[in-house]
């Protein structure tokens, strides 16, 4: 009888330690160790449909799990653990881990995480199951502010802007936000207008602007100046509704700017070009400005 007790104590914890292991080794593949099925949601080119990305993507930052992340969708058609994740790209990769307790339409989250090297539109492919998907995530420089101290890159991305004063040795570069043609109309005319709006990756108060009218409607080499309604803008936040001035040119008080624009790609829609301007540099005089440009134009 003395050697029952320990015996049974110890076949106890021999159960105990077993269903213990069978239940973490249920958690990790799902119940009954059973993964879930299913397929990702794409269109017919193999594009993730519904995606939704998350966060901002910027050269040389760290991304953050619960900023950086980007929805895709799924149908499962049996429940159970999951693991989705992209491949790696551009020192990034996406991933989500978790169990599915219905089937039919779900979203996942899969979370970034690595540093950004180049800034670029970086394409990514997800697998799940036995299907896969593909989405892209804009990166953007993140070597520039908004006080001149940036450096004289235009960057490795397809919407990029930079712009140099001759007199003051300071350089300002950043991301095109938005590069459109439209519709200016006035009293007696209506014409075609591209206009080039942007900002330093690091700081959103200050805004770069560029527009030019387009005398036969659509974007063409050649030079592009006052006469054609050329005009260069560096703006600053000032208080909750206003800005004030950095930079101006108009071609009003002995302001000048020029806009060379290099070539334009009908296929991909990418422009590029130069600008020079004679721009009023915080009402105290008018300074020298050499600049270049490459962006998507988002109407054409």
């Amino acid at each position: 009888m003395k050697n029952l007790f320990p015996i049974s104590v110890v076949v106890f914890v021999m159960v105990c330690f077993l269903v213990s292991c069978s239940k973490e080794k249920s958690y990790e593949s799902g119940i009954n160790g059973i993964p879930s099925k299913g397929a990702l949601s794409k269109d017919s080119q193999g594009n993730c449909l519904s995606t939704i990305t998350h966060g901002s993507y910027v050269t040389g930052k760290t991304l953050n799990r619960d900023s950086n992340y980007v929805e895709v969708q799924v149908t499962v058609t049996q429940t159970g653990s999951y693991k989705i994740s992209t491949d790696s790209q551009n020192n990034m990769i996406f991933s989500d881990s978790g169990y599915f307790a219905a089937t039919g339409a779900q979203t996942v989250k899969l979370r970034g995480a690595g540093k950004p090297i180049l800034a670029n539109i970086t394409d990514f492919t997800v697998s799940y199951d036995s299907t896969v998907c593909s989405f892209s995530v804009t990166v953007k420089q993140g070597t520039t502010d908004s006080t001149g101290t940036g450096d004289s890159s235009i960057n490795q991305s397809d919407t990029a802007w930079h712009f140099a004063d001759a007199n003051l040795s300071k350089q300002y570069n950043g991301y095109i936000d938005k590069m459109v043609i439209y519709d200016y109309v006035t009293d007696t005319v209506t014409y075609k207008l591209m206009s080039i709006v942007g900002y330093p990756a690091t700081n959103y108060d200050t805004a770069f602007q560029l527009a030019i009218r387009l005398p036969n409607g659509v974007i063409e080499p050649g030079i592009y100046d006052n006469s054609t309604g050329a005009t260069f803008n560096y703006v600053k936040q000032d208080g909750a509704n206003g800005f004030t001035y950095v930079y101006a040119a108009d071609g009003t008080n002995s302001t000048s700017v020029s806009v060379t624009i290099e070539s334009y790609n009908a296929t991909t829609h990418v422009a590029t070009g130069t600008f020079t301007a004679e721009a009023s540099y915080v009402s105290t005089g008018n300074n020298t400005i050499t600049g270049r440009f490459t962006g998507y134009v988002s109407s054409q």
